[in-house]
């Protein structure tokens, strides 16, 4: 028998399924949208910064920095492991990302998977000073790097017949991205290195570029994006102040963290405090991503430079900063014989010998 439902019946049982379909759908999105806040909540509650704390690793695949002797991660990230660290992190060129692409992603490969074995956390950066890290080809279209740096912090840059913002993050950063996002160490990915401000240029310049590359990012990440304060000029010191700092922040982008670099100072305590200040202005962590025991008003014996780790040491845990030496290398035993052997912290491996600086390190954070 065939049941009869009249206009008004079939209305009612229409609007009532409209009803159900369309509550069902707002559940569904705040679901999703509870579960996206909860899943991002998690992941970022989940690193506290202050507890991160490590050394550079450079390898010549990925940067003209990299020590050609420097023992592999398979003998290094067991060693930095070992010494109660877990934070690694590696600078990256692009003009070696050019040189030889598939090397390069091969070594991010090794790097992200040891990293992995080793429980270390990793952030990727692309390491500019001066000349270096760029390509060749963009950098020789320029009589200086000061002229260099004008065009590339206006944005008046073209390389391969494209914007140079827009290639570099098109083919540089998104296939680094793509490669080791997925990698449960990757923590991060750092916009540049030391950014050197020039004539021509201001911190609004240096934001912009920066609020371009972090909301790029943002649309393939939900991993940490590390910023530089200002610096002075080409390969020169860190601009002091708070305001610095603040004037070049990302706009429009979360789960930010400051990177500020210290070298040869003796009581970097006036310096943490401005950082401090800027990062909680801004409402993100900092990060010392550089520090050692070099330049002119370093110490020159090995008790003073005892000295000069106890107050840094101390210093972050003051004010609660991560913090990466600069660097793990493999070189000379003579702690003031050149300026690379002063970074030395490597343990043993490969024919280097002992070196104290990482033994001291880790007596003085515990």
């Amino acid at each position: 028998m065939r049941v009869r439902y009249s206009r008004v019946t079939i209305l009612i049982i229409s609007s009532l399924v409209i009803l159900l379909a369309a509550g069902s759908i707002i559940y569904l999105r705040e679901n999703v949208a509870q579960v996206a806040t909860t899943q991002s909540t998690t992941y970022y509650s989940s690193v506290s910064w202050s507890s991160l704390r490590g050394a550079n690793y450079l390898l010549p695949q990925l940067s003209e920095f990299g020590n050609p002797n420097n023992p592999p991660t398979s003998v290094s990230f067991p060693e930095i492991r070992a010494d109660g660290w877990n934070l690694v992190r590696v600078p990256l060129s692009w003009n070696a990302y050019e040189n030889n692409t598939s090397l390069f992603m091969s070594t991010l490969e090794n790097i992200s998977s040891s990293a992995n074995a080793n429980n270390l956390s990793v952030v990727y950066d692309f390491h500019a000073i001066g000349d270096t890290g760029w390509p060749a080809t963009l950098i020789s279209q320029y009589p200086t790097l000061d002229a260099f740096y004008q065009a590339w912090w206006l944005n008046s840059t073209t390389y391969k017949g494209e914007n140079g913002w827009n290639i570099q993050f098109s083919e540089f950063w998104v296939n680094i991205i793509k490669a080791v996002d997925s990698q449960p160490s990757t923590l991060g990915y750092e916009i540049m290195n030391e950014p050197p401000l020039v004539s021509g240029v201001s911190y609004v310049n240096q934001q912009d570029y920066n609020t371009f590359v972090a909301t790029h990012m943002r649309s393939l990440t939900q991993k940490w994006i590390v910023f530089d304060p200002p610096y002075q000029c080409v390969s020169c010191g860190i601009q002091s102040g708070t305001s610095p700092v603040v004037a070049v922040a990302p706009k429009g982008v979360l789960h930010l963290v400051i990177d500020a670099h210290m070298y040869g100072v003796s009581d970097p305590s006036t310096y943490f405090a401005e950082w401090a200040s800027a990062g909680e202005q801004i409402g993100v962590p900092v990060w010392i991503g550089e520090w050692g025991v070099n330049g002119a008003n370093s110490p020159q014996t090995q008790s003073g430079m005892t000295q000069f780790l106890t107050k840094y040491i101390q210093d972050f845990r003051t004010y609660g900063f991560a913090w990466t030496y600069w660097y793990w290398n493999c070189g000379s035993t003579n702690y003031a014989a050149d300026w690379h052997s002063w970074h030395n912290m490597l343990d043993s491996g490969n024919g280097c010998s002992q070196w104290w600086l990482d033994s001291e390190i880790t007596q003085l954070q515990s």
